[in-house]
């Protein structure tokens, strides 16, 4: 690493040494003029500062915007935003998100996202960039250039992810239902394209200079490249990737200009520290970042108490549950409310309360209603219960056709009830299809856990019977009993008694009468018949009477049952 001297003129005590950053520090605050005089070694040739090209000349620390901004980022995440750990919560909270922006017209939300940082990782990310290399750019911007830079970069970055989050559901992939609600509602961080925007700059305007020795240009590198990586291994965190590379690339294409005037500058022959765009040539700028600052609080006076997203958060304030039990009239006003500017998640609570009756009369109409819009946007639970009404004729015409339609849009998007649901269908020929092969394809998805999100034990009694018969697939009794098993140890009664006849008469599994009399009973208690029946026969076959307990008799008396029994 160079060590550098300097001296004001040949007869002047050489200082120093001083390492390259701290001479660039030391021209940028006038103390090293480029008359003056500089060499790398105390007893080498000495030459004017101008002329060492090492030592480009950089402009004077402005620190304002940076400092500014960093102030305002804490104190709205301390004071203002509400930190929950919900996502939807923080979308609530005043970032942009597909829904609130496209459907709600609350384009506010796309300049608050640059000021309301989602969680505490990300706004410590933001801080390092302006930090580390905020301070390198902001001198060549300018105040108000920078804020407007910072600005800008978040506002484009947020507008270019926006018709990426209208990702529909289809069946493109296992996971379509979980990208659908999450590119719906997820927070789009402004703030984050920014900090990525700012560290692209750095590499444009500031590749030289060094900070903790080593190079500005490779600080933002390491930076941009490891926020990429680690979103893209992160899979609910895909829409920040994509604002990362956005912003990485709005900000590298704003600091354009910034690099042409720099190297302008760095050209002059008089080798002058002083690098100033005057007021007079930054008005518009200044004026542009206010004019942004008055449309996005006239955008949310207009909408900011009275959108979707703010009254579905209101309903869970005041108490909302998805549970079976009423609330208070308020939180299913606020809901309704909700409901009416068309947020999905609220239309599909609403359907569900008028299904069941619950804070709204029982209407099957209205509940049809409100599914159908939340159907519509990709929810996969209300696809499911619209398809129910279809089928049974409950609040709108019986159609076969319709109820396949709704029930294949819920399958495709994973959710498990539709996929036994339509399985089911496909094996006993209702809704007009019949295809045994195809609805034991589906459960085998829903045991490997491809289209479900929760153990599977209809799918795996459904799937056991189908081996066990040979239906659809080949019989193999060994794999009917493994599912029986499955099915059983997750407490589904009639799993049990069949577990229990496989124990009994030996089908996939080695005879065992006390595996088999253990299962009964297991089933027994939760009313299975089948299980009830047999147990009452073989108890009036012991020796004993029936009100005696089991337990009671003599062991040597106590016969073993019998798998033919």
């Amino acid at each position: 690493m160079k060590r550098y001297y300097y001296k004001e003129h040949d007869g002047a005590s050489p200082k120093g040494p001083f390492s390259e950053s701290k001479m660039e520090r030391l021209r940028s605050k006038g103390i090293v003029t480029p008359e003056m005089l500089v060499t790398v070694q105390q007893d080498g040739d000495w030459k004017p500062v101008a002329d060492e090209k090492s030592l480009r000349p950089y402009p004077k620390n402005r620190y304002g915007a940076v400092l500014l901004l960093l102030a305002v980022n804490w104190l709205v995440y301390f004071f203002v935003s509400d930190r929950s750990p919900q996502d939807q919560e923080q979308t609530l909270n005043g970032m942009a998100s597909y829904w609130a922006c496209m459907e709600d017209h609350e384009w506010w939300r796309c300049l608050t996202g640059l000021f309301v940082a989602p969680d505490l990782g990300i706004l410590i990310f933001s801080s390092l960039s302006l930090l580390l290399l905020g301070v390198m750019v902001a001198p060549v911007m300018g105040f108000s250039g920078f804020l407007l830079f910072y600005i800008l970069c978040g506002l484009i970055s947020t507008t270019l992810c926006l018709p990426l989050a209208s990702y529909p559901a289809s069946s493109d992939g296992i996971f379509s239902w979980m990208l659908a609600s999450l590119f719906l509602e997820f927070p789009i961080p402004g703030m984050l394209a920014s900090s990525c925007g700012i560290a692209s700059a750095a590499i444009i305007l500031c590749s030289h200079r060094r900070r903790f020795g080593i190079n500005a240009g490779t600080w933002s590198a390491l930076m941009l490249v490891g926020a990429a990586a680690f979103f893209a291994l992160s899979f609910s965190q895909n829409v920040f990737l994509f604002i990362t590379l956005f912003g990485a690339i709005v900000g590298g294409f704003l600091a354009l200009p910034g690099f042409i005037k720099y190297n302008m500058f760095l050209r002059r022959e008089s080798g002058q520290t002083e690098f100033r765009i005057s007021m007079r040539d930054q008005w518009h700028l200044s004026f542009a970042v206010i004019a942004l600052l008055g449309i996005a609080t006239a955008s949310y006076l207009i909408s900011g108490d009275k959108g979707g997203l703010a009254s579905y958060k209101t309903a869970w304030q005041y108490g909302w549950t998805n549970g079976e039990t009423d609330n208070n009239p308020q939180a299913a006003e606020a809901m309704l409310a909700a409901a009416k500017r068309g947020y999905p998640a609220a239309c599909e609570a609403v359907g569900y309360r008028y299904l069941k009756g619950l804070d709204y009369p029982p209407n099957r109409k209205e509940a049809v209603k409100w599914f159908t819009l939340a159907a519509e946007s990709g929810y996969p639970r209300s696809q499911y219960e619209l398809a129910n009404a279809f089928k049974e004729g409950r609040g709108t015409q019986a159609s076969d056709e319709q109820a396949l339609a709704w029930l294949r849009k819920s399958a495709d998007a994973g959710y498990g009830p539709a996929v036994q649901a339509l399985a089911v269908s496909y094996l006993n020929g209702s809704l007009g299809i019949h295809d045994p092969a195809k609805g034991a394809a589906l459960l085998e998805q829903c045991m490997a856990g491809m289209r479900l999100f929760e153990p599977a034990n209809e799918a795996a009694y459904i799937l056991g019977t189908l081996y066990a018969r040979g239906e659809g697939v080949g019989k193999d009794p060994a794999k009917a009993f493994e599912l029986y098993t499955k099915a059983a140890e997750q407490g589904m009664a009639d799993a049990q008694w069949k577990l229990a006849l496989c124990y009994k008469t030996g089908e996939g599994v080695a005879s065992d009468p006390v595996q088999s009399i253990q299962w009964m009973q297991k089933a027994a208690e939760q009313n299975q018949p089948d299980a009830i029946r047999t147990l009452h026969a073989l108890r009036k076959m012991l020796p004993f009477s029936e009100d005696t307990p089991e337990a009671d008799a003599p062991k040597e008396n106590r016969p073993s049952p019998s798998p033919q029994d």
